[in-house]
């Protein structure tokens, strides 16, 4: 890349000439490169990836989200060691189950059921035909106790914790109990009441 002074005759140059040179700017400055074409090889693996990724997408997009279940998803990408968005973590959840052999699953519509008395009572829609358990904790790092989920199937699950104390927060995971599927799921955070 070359820096330039006045280029071709002007204060500034952008754009490409004939398929050779591209005028720009970089960085405040007046540059020239050649013209590259990008490689696009379109190889069976490239094209398998590509669907995998449009199926994904088309998931998210067709379910249906509450802002307990976004809060959720961005939580548990906080926890990634790369910086991602929700979306970001869905995305990379859901094809590493795809690429595995898996079948990705999408807990969602989580909804509090009763939030008293040191009980907390949650449901989430599965529409899954699985069963499945949920680990809880109170840090979203270390969910380590595990509790079966009542419900499943195409219903919607249902899941209660006893003996918590007023004004502690709680994280939730959802977890499918069947050795195909992964749930992709939000952890949610939630405030136990008094």
């Amino acid at each position: 890349m070359a820096k330039l002074k006045g280029p071709l005759l002007s204060m500034d140059a952008r754009g490409q000439i004939g398929k050779s040179l591209v005028f720009m700017g970089w960085k405040g400055l007046k540059t020239v490169r050649s013209h590259v074409v990008p490689a696009n090889p379109n190889t069976g693996a490239q094209s398998t990836q590509r669907g995998v990724m449009t199926t994904v997408v088309a998931a998210w997009h067709a379910i249906t989200r509450n802002d307990m279940d976004l809060a959720g998803l961005n939580l548990a990408a906080s926890l990634m060691v790369k910086t991602m968005s929700g979306f970001n973590y869905f995305c990379k959840a859901a094809i590493d189950a795809i690429v595995a052999g898996l079948t990705p699953l999408y807990p969602s519509a989580f909804a509090e059921v009763t939030n008293t008395g040191g009980t907390y009572a949650f449901t989430f829609d599965g529409n899954t035909g699985v069963a499945g358990h949920f680990l809880w904790g109170y840090k979203p790092t270390v969910l380590g106790t595990s509790v079966a989920l009542t419900g499943g199937g195409v219903a919607d699950f249902a899941g209660t914790i006893a003996g918590l104390t007023a004004g502690d927060y709680i994280y939730i995971k959802p977890v499918s109990d069947d050795a195909d599927t992964v749930f992709v799921a939000p952890i949610y955070k939630v405030l136990v009441a008094a």
